[in-house]
Formats: C-alpha cells, structure tokens, sequence
C-alpha cells in the first residue's frame, strides 16, 4: 500500500460530517436538514428533500465538519447524475483544516433555468450526488446521494388549495386489540428476561460452588502435606536425640 493510500485511509477514519442542511437563498428559510453522515462511502445514502427546492434560483448549503488530521486544502467535486448521466458538475474549495477541528463551510448552489428542470416526478429516485472528497490532489473518499422529492402529502393537499411547509405527528393511536397484543409481547419478552435472569443466576453459583469447593479441596490437601511434614521432621529431630 502506497503512502498516499494510507494518508487518504488516516484522514478518511478521522473525518465526519455531523450535520447538514439546505436553504432558500433568497429566503434563508431552511428547506431540508440531516445528520446522517453523508460522507461515509461504500453506501447510497438517501436524502428526502421538499418539492420546493426545485423552484429556488439558488440553495445555500451548509454544513459542519470535524477533522483529526489536517487538511492543506480541503475540497470537493460534485456531479450530479440522473440514470447515471452527468447532468451537472460543481467544484467547492474550502481550503486548510486545522486538526481535530470542527468546521462549519455555507456554499452556493444555483439553480439551471427553469426552461431546463425536469418535473419532481421524473428526478425523484433517479437522482444521484456523487461526491469527491479531497485533500489537494489527494483523494480521500467517495460518497453517493440519492434524491428523493418529497411530494406525495403536499401534493394531495395543494389540490385543496392547502400549501404544507412540515408535516408533525402530535398524537398517534392504535386500536385496543393492537395495544393489548405490544402489551401482551412486553409481558412475554419481560418473563423471558426473567426466566433468563435466573438461568445465568443458577450457572453463576453453580460455579461458584464448584470454584469454592476446588479452593477448599486445595486448601485440605495443602493442610494435609504441611502436617506430614511436620511429623516427618518432628520423627527425625527425635531420631537425632535417641543417638
């Protein structure tokens, strides 16, 4: 393994991605926000965002990062795929990261024309972020993002001339034979805990018994041998004096 590959690995274990969110522009109005750490590679990561977003002119990004290592100049490249096709590319330069820093980087994304969007419908699921992290020259990872547009509720609910901008769940409930049937299983699971408890409990002090027995068997014969040696000693010291 090369150096470079094992700087990449070093920096790549001591990066995270603690949060992220985006916002209307104009607005400042925040539209999406996670703390997934989309950073991680090998997976596809997924990433629900609003209808809306794709009416903004342009989207800021914000998001925080901490760093072990540091950085002389921290950067990234992004395409955006559709079916794997590169619709569009963006580059971002955030430059040096002090070590075991946490950094917070707000970047600019404009938008295409509105003449060249493709509808919510066709992008959702069929979009995917792929990004580049490097350190200068240096490759450090590469992480993947599908999009998916959030429309179905606010859809149904714009046909009634209703504009949702978050949907809350203040109060959900189940029918009575639901909660006696989770109730029933909590019960179930809280005696197997039980019964369980005691099983170890009983190989506890089994084991016990047999540890306290060995070390009693050990003690009788170290008795049993210094005793011996006694009488074989107090015989010979007796056996001096007869001469």
């Amino acid at each position: 393994m090369s150096s470079e590959e094992d700087r990449a690995k070093e920096i790549l274990k001591g990066f995270k991605l603690n949060w992220m969110n985006l916002r209307d522009a104009e607005t400042g109005k925040v539209l999406w926000q996670g703390t997934e750490d989309l950073s991680v590679p090998g997976v596809e990561h997924e990433a629900r965002v609003p209808k809306k977003i794709l009416k903004c002119k342009a989207v800021s990004r914000e998001l925080n990062f901490s760093s072990s290592e540091k950085l002389e100049k921290f950067r990234l490249e992004q395409k955006v795929l559709f079916k794997g096709q590169c619709l569009e590319e963006w580059f971002f330069e955030f430059g040096f990261v002090i070590p075991n820093s946490t950094n917070t980087w707000q970047s600019l994304i404009e938008a295409a024309p509105e003449s060249q969007m493709m509808p919510a419908n066709v992008l959702t699921g069929n979009v995917v972020i792929e990004t580049k992290f490097y350190d200068d020259d240096l490759h450090v990872s590469t992480s993947r993002v599908s999009l998916l547009i959030r429309r179905e509720l606010f859809e149904r609910a714009e046909n009634f001339n209703i504009i949702l901008d978050d949907v809350t769940i203040i109060e959900l409930s189940f029918s009575k034979e639901y909660t006696a049937a989770v109730e029933a299983k909590q019960v179930d699971q809280q005696e197997a805990q039980r019964t369980q408890f005691f099983v170890e409990k009983d190989k506890q002090d089994q084991k016990q018994k047999i540890i306290q027995a060995e070390g009693e068997a050990q003690a009788a014969k170290m008795r049993g041998s210094l005793k011996e040696s006694w009488i074989s000693k107090t015989q010979e010291n007796w056996s001096g004096r007869e001469h």
